[in-house]
């Protein structure tokens, strides 16, 4: 069967052996320590997801918060011509920045001798003869409490522009360095805008909106979030795209979060307290700027009532809506809990599933809307078998699975099977029928009440999972994973291994995960493992540590 699933591209550029990328805030360009990749190693994975197999040479780099025009170069002989015309000073780059100094000239050179002592930068001024280090300041527009500039660095050293503008008593908004620390602002206001390389090409890319718009940043929780915004926008490009499923802001508030599903903005509000007006206002001006419709769900105890349904919005909100996640159709409802239908954060899950399940017996847990049942008879799997307590969202799976009735029936249909019962009670009947799964998606809730029956997840997990492995057939796989806040990865990853011991082959983390929920403060809530059972249930492992495969 044809798989129906494609990724949603990043949105780089190609060029003659090399790659330009309009990087987003929040990503080192490259690894700055082990687990911690960086932009390059990130980009070589997407593309090995693709089948490409393409090593990325870095030419020049940019500050972790800094946006803009990124360059890579895609073989070691144009890497080391482009190297070379960076340290000639040869390339011209243009940068914009914005601060809310106001000094009395609106042009400045700044010169200085930029060194590193004790594993610090060390900036000192000095005459242009001494320095090593330029960059020339121009005043762009300003308005009564800020002003953007231009910046063009005639040399490259580490932070130079940062350094040079604290320098000229233009300290750049949102630099936590060398800013003006009594005013914290959620964005390093500084941006990459141009870059020029003779005889190669030159490139450009858009600065965030309240560059242009500065009134707009008077409000720093709406900066905050134009900020994510602006993150998602130059990764994946999604204003362009009506239909697309993405997270626009993760943990970047601590108050809600914000998903797209196609024409709708969905804000998950997590505060005791009801938005303001305030917040109304900052929600209803994200509506008018991405022309998409914003609705407000406030979450209950901290998503623990169900039943909740206290919302806001602006104008008159569809009750259905189809959006597309890589390429797949998904049906949403406003009032069927608290949330519309899809978990974005299993996207790239779903996506692996869809890759690995070709002829194979999957097993869907918990289900809810069958969002992985749908991938796998996209991937297709001989037989997808969806579980959940709630008729209503078996019956919403069903509904979602014929949406792609059309490009699922293109060759041979999955056999799919739907059965709402409770999870545990399932896999023990399965037992008895000595029936067995080649994948198992296992996704558990932190907390569930089904009549008198509590499920804990620090209780209920360890049980629950050993009965997952007994159902799995031999080199079987089971995608476990979950969002239970009081384990860290580490935790989760120790108590797997410590309930099934050496009867797995492998344990390792999924080779992708969703750019769209990296955050800059690196916190992460999901976390997921593949657990490889052993080929032959009656093979005794060798000796010696469980196969792993980190991310």
């Amino acid at each position: 069967m044809k798989n129906s699933m494609q990724r949603l591209p990043l949105a780089i550029e190609f060029g003659e052996d090399l790659i330009i990328v309009n990087k987003p805030a929040g990503f080192s360009t490259h690894a700055v320590a082990p687990g911690r990749p960086g932009l390059a190693e990130l980009l070589e994975k997407e593309f090995l997801a693709q089948g490409k197999n393409i090593k990325l040479h870095l030419v020049h780099r940019l500050d972790k918060n800094t946006t803009g025009v990124l360059l890579f170069a895609t073989n070691q002989k144009r890497a080391q011509e482009l190297f070379e015309a960076f340290k000639q000073n040869k390339v011209k780059k243009r940068y914009v920045l914005l601060t809310s100094a106001y000094p009395d000239f609106t042009e400045i050179i700044i010169h200085s001798k930029i060194e590193m002592h004790d594993k610090e930068l060390v900036n000192t001024p000095c005459s242009p003869a001494e320095a090593n280090a330029e960059t020339h300041f121009k005043l762009v527009k300003l308005n009564a409490l800020f002003q953007q500039w231009e910046a063009f660095p005639k040399t490259g050293k580490t932070h130079q522009i940062r350094l040079h503008a604290a320098q000229a008593g233009i300290p750049i908004l949102g630099d936590s360095l060398y800013g003006n620390k009594d005013d914290f602002y959620p964005h390093l206001c500084l941006h990459a805008q141009s870059l020029e390389i003779p005889g190669i090409g030159s490139w450009q890319r858009f600065h965030p909106i309240f560059f242009e718009r500065m009134g707009l940043i008077r409000d720093k929780k709406l900066a905050a979030i134009l900020s994510a915004f602006d993150r998602r926008q130059r990764l994946y490009e999604f204003l362009t795209q009506p239909d697309v499923c993405l997270r626009l802001a993760h943990l970047d508030q601590k108050d809600f979060r914000i998903d797209l599903f196609g024409s709708m903005i969905w804000v998950y509000w997590y505060a005791d307290e009801d938005p303001s007006s305030q917040d109304l206002e900052r929600f209803e001006f994200l509506q008018s700027l991405t022309r998409r419709k914003v609705l407000i769900q406030k979450m209950q105890n901290r998503g623990q009532d169900p039943l909740s349904q206290k919302q806001w919005s602006f104008e008159n909100i569809p009750e259905t809506w189809v959006a597309k996640e890589n390429q797949l159709h998904f049906e949403f409802r406003r009032n069927q809990g608290l949330s519309p239908g899809l978990f974005l954060d299993q996207r790239e899950n779903r996506f692996w599933l869809s890759q690995n399940c070709a002829s194979k017996r999957v097993l869907n847990l918990f289900s809810y809307t069958c969002g992985f049942s749908v991938a796998a008879a996209a991937g297709g799997a001989r037989e997808v078998v969806s579980v959940d307590l709630s008729k209503v969202f078996l019956s919403w799976g069903q509904r979602n699975l014929e949406l792609n009735s059309e490009s699922l029936n293109s060759q041979e249909e999955s056999k799919a099977l739907f059965f709402s019962q409770d999870s545990e009670e399932f896999l023990q009947q399965t037992l008895k029928r000595k029936k067995s799964f080649d994948v198992i998606i296992l996704d558990p809730p932190s907390f569930s009440r089904s009549g008198k029956k509590i499920w804990k997840f620090e209780k209920d997990f360890p049980k629950l999972l050993k009965l997952c492995f007994d159902c799995l057939a031999p080199g079987g796989m089971i995608l476990c994973s979950s969002n239970f806040e009081k384990w860290d990865f580490n935790t989760f990853r120790s108590q797997i291994e410590k309930t099934l011991g050496r009867e797995l082959k492998s344990i390792r983390a999924p080779d992708l995960r969703p750019l769209d929920f990296e955050t800059p403060s690196e916190i992460s809530l999901m976390k997921a493992l593949i657990l490889e059972k052993m080929d032959n249930e009656r093979c005794k492992p060798a000796p010696g540590p469980i196969k792993t495969s980190e991310n």
